[in-house]
């Protein structure tokens, strides 16, 4: 939720609209790492366990991830980018720059930029249950679009909190400093706004669900027409 909303004022860092991103996205993937990496020698250092239950487990935990990604094919498409990115990085003639991009700092596609997606997506992947938990994430995909629709608006009419320049914008970047990945931000939420509040159409009359619904994705709907950006807005339409 945090890392599309960071974003420094201009002037107090190089790229102040990337860096902060790109800090905490590797922040959260690192620490997802670290926890992950505990739970599992908590797992296997139970001493009370008999020997066999190790080996027992470990066998346990493969077969549930050959179930879950014969169950769920997006793992597969998801191993199928990272296995694109290693191969791309082992026969690259610059080696230092597949890993980590012309500076470390940035973001790019390098392995070191690819590489904590994948991380959270297999967190998520392994640990998302219930309706419950798929309901809270999108909540929090939504709330995050709705906080940058806002200062879409913001922007478009000359309310700039980042930037030097508080002016009328003609192209709105929200906080991803390029109208293009702003809009494309916007393209991905949309749909799932939408998706999220089907399921509570029961508990409103059909007027009552589609102007509330409508309002949750207005602000969205104005910083992708905002960013004059022909292909999202087509692919809004689409989506």
């Amino acid at each position: 939720m945090l890392v599309p909303l960071a974003a420094l004022p201009e002037g107090s860092i190089v790229d102040f609209t990337g860096a902060p991103k790109v800090f905490l996205l590797r922040s959260l993937a690192i620490a997802l790492t670290a926890l992950t990496t505990i739970h599992w020698l908590m797992t296997f250092t139970d001493r009370s366990a008999p020997r066999s239950f190790f080996v027992d487990r470990g066998k346990s935990l493969i077969s549930d991830a050959i179930v879950r990604v014969r169950k769920y094919p997006i793992v597969l498409a998801a191993m199928a980018v990272v296995a694109a990115n290693l191969i791309s990085f082992m026969f690259s003639p610059l080696m230092n720059v597949s890993w980590a991009g012309f500076a470390p700092g940035f973001d790019s596609y390098s392995l070191l930029s690819v590489l904590p997606y994948f991380v959270v997506f297999s967190a998520i992947a392994a640990h998302l249950r219930t309706e419950v938990q798929l309901r809270r994430l999108l909540w929090a995909l939504t709330v995050s679009s709705i906080l940058l629709g806002i200062y879409g608006v913001g922007e478009r009419f000359g309310v700039e909190l980042f930037s030097h320049v508080a002016e009328p914008s003609q192209r709105v970047t929200l906080t991803f400093g390029n109208a293009m990945f702003s809009a494309s931000y916007m393209l991905m939420t949309i749909p799932l706004v939408l998706g999220l509040w089907q399921s509570y159409r029961a508990r409103f009359s059909a007027i009552q669900h589609v102007v509330l619904g409508a309002a949750l994705i207005a602000l969205q709907v104005f910083s992708v027409a905002f960013s004059m950006s022909r292909g999202p807005n087509i692919g809004m339409a689409f989506g």
